[in-house]
C-alpha cells in the first residue's frame, strides 16, 4: 500500500526532509533507535551518525561531520537538513556549524547539551580525562573548550532539558539566542526515548518551537 503523504509531511514527491542523530558520550546509533523510528514515521529521512565518542576529539568529529552536511547539501533528493543531537552530539553539531552552515539548513533540536559545561565532566577530568579525550573540554570552567566555543548564527536552535538529568544541570543547557527551550520529564541517560520527548522534538523541527505557538 502506498503511504498517502499529508500536506504538512516532511517529505513530498519533489523531495524529502533529512534529520541527522548525532548520539551521546559512550552511547551507539543505538540509544536513537526509537527516536529515529519515530521521524521516520513522520516522514523524515533519518539518518544515523556514528561517531567514536570516548577516544577521537570534538573537533575531528566536527570536521567529519562538515562533510556529511556538505554531502547533503549537494544531494537534490534532499530539501532541508535537520539535526537532533543528544549530549555531547550537540556540542560536536556546534563546532561543525561554526565552520559552515548548509544551504539547506533546517532546524536543530539538542537533548540535554552541556552547552556550558558539565561538572560531572570536571570531575571525572583529573580520573579519566586520559582516556576519554573530550572530557576535558566539557568542563564547567569558564575556560573550557565548550565555554570558548561560539554560536552558530542563523540557526535555529531549540534545547530540550531533563528535569532529572544527574549529569548535566538545567541551566547549563541553555544557549545564547536558542530559539525555545523546554524542561521535560526525564533523565540524561534514555531522554531521546520519551514519547514526550520526541513530541517536542517533531513539533520543534516542523514549527521551531516546542510548544504550541506561532512558528518561527
Amino acid at each position: 500500500m502506498t503511504r498517502r503523504v499529508e500536506a504538512s509531511s516532511p517529505g513530498t514527491a519533489g523531495g524529502v526532509e533529512a534529520v541527522l542523530l548525532l548520539h551521546g558520550m559512550g552511547r551507539t546509533s543505538l540509544s536513537m533507535r526509537s527516536l529515529r523510528r519515530r521521524l521516520e514515521r513522520e516522514g523524515y529521512r533519518a539518518i544515523d551518525w556514528p561517531y567514536r565518542s570516548l577516544t577521537v576529539a570534538i573537533g575531528a568529529h566536527a570536521a567529519r561531520l562538515q562533510e556529511t552536511l556538505r554531502r547533503l547539501d549537494s544531494d537534490a533528493a534532499i530539501l532541508r537538513i535537520h539535526l537532533v543531537t543528544h549530549s555531547l552530539g550537540g556540542i560536536i553539531a556546534r563546532k561543525a556549524l561554526l565552520e559552515r552552515v548548509p544551504a539547506k539548513m533546517g532546524r536543530v533540536v539538542m537533548l540535554a547539551p552541556p552547552n556550558r559545561g558539565s561538572r560531572l565532566a570536571t570531575k571525572m577530568t583529573p580520573l579519566l580525562g586520559r582516556w576519554i579525550r573530550p572530557l576535558a573540554d566539557l568542563s564547567h570552567v569558564p575556560d573550557s573548550a565548550v565555554n570558548r566555543l561560539g554560536v552558530p548564527t542563523g540557526v535555529s536552535i531549540g534545547v530540550l532539558a531533563a528535569a532529572h538529568d544527574g549529569k548535566v544541570r538545567v541551566e547549563d543547557t541553555h544557549l545564547p539566542g536558542e530559539a525555545d527551550h523546554l524542561v521535560v520529564p526525564g533523565f540524561h541517560t534514555f531522554l531521546m526515548s520519551s514519547r514526550v520527548v520526541q513530541d517536542r522534538t517533531v513539533r520543534f523541527l516542523r514549527s521551531g518551537r516546542f510548544t504550541a505557538q506561532t512558528p518561527a
